[in-house]
């Protein structure tokens, strides 16, 4: 119990100390980081390749999702959101251009009940939010166990956009935390060889 308790501890002070990162940026700073990790992202072959994708809508200071969302449907590729079930769990709706969507929980943009939800295996690529990552993938959320647990039984790609000054060497975690299989900086790629691997580093 102690030690789940000093990682809790860690995780939050870790939160916190991100949280204060994120108050020093200016707004052109965040443009220009923006920019850069969604042309990153671009580039990847995982994401060339992708014909479905769930994105994320963006929340406080996280990457806006805009200009990929635009690509992805010149691009002909599905674009997919997640919507914010009891229990804490996830499901990915698709979403068309036109379809207006509305606050959820936290105030998070999401599909509105009138969207279909689908099957996560439709999904080639999911782009996962965090509040930040180390170099072997494993992220830091919010907290709330949403992403964790859709990724629990997910089989696609993963990638997770982190900006390189909020890139941490290890990130505190414990034995559910899931991790992608690709971050994504503002001036380099990090590779996980085994996502699925929670033992360690």
């Amino acid at each position: 119990m102690e030690d789940l308790l000093s990682i809790r501890e860690q995780k939050a002070a870790l939160r916190a100390k991100i949280t204060r990162l994120e108050r020093q940026i200016s707004a052109d700073e965040y443009a220009l980081s923006d920019a850069a990790l969604i042309s990153g992202l671009m580039a990847l072959p995982v994401y060339e390749q992708a014909g479905t994708i769930m994105l994320f809508s963006s929340f406080g200071y996280e990457p806006a999702m805009s200009g990929l969302m635009e690509d992805c449907r010149r691009r002909g590729k599905r674009v997919f959101l997640p919507r914010m079930l009891p229990g804490n769990r996830l499901e990915c709706c698709e979403i068309s251009e036109s379809e207006m969507l509305v606050p959820g929980k936290y105030g998070i943009l999401e599909p509105s009940r009138l969207s279909q939800a689908a099957d996560p295996a439709e999904i080639s690529l999911i782009v996962v939010p965090a509040v930040c990552y180390d170099r072997m993938g494993y992220r830091l959320g919010r907290g709330a166990g949403y992403y964790d647990r859709m990724l629990a039984v997910y089989s696609g790609e993963t990638v997770g956009l982190c900006r390189e000054r909020f890139l941490q060497d290890k990130i505190p975690k414990e034995i559910h935390d899931a991790r992608v299989g690709i971050v994504v900086t503002e001036h380099a790629v990090y590779k996980s060889e085994n996502r699925r691997d929670k033992s360690g580093y």
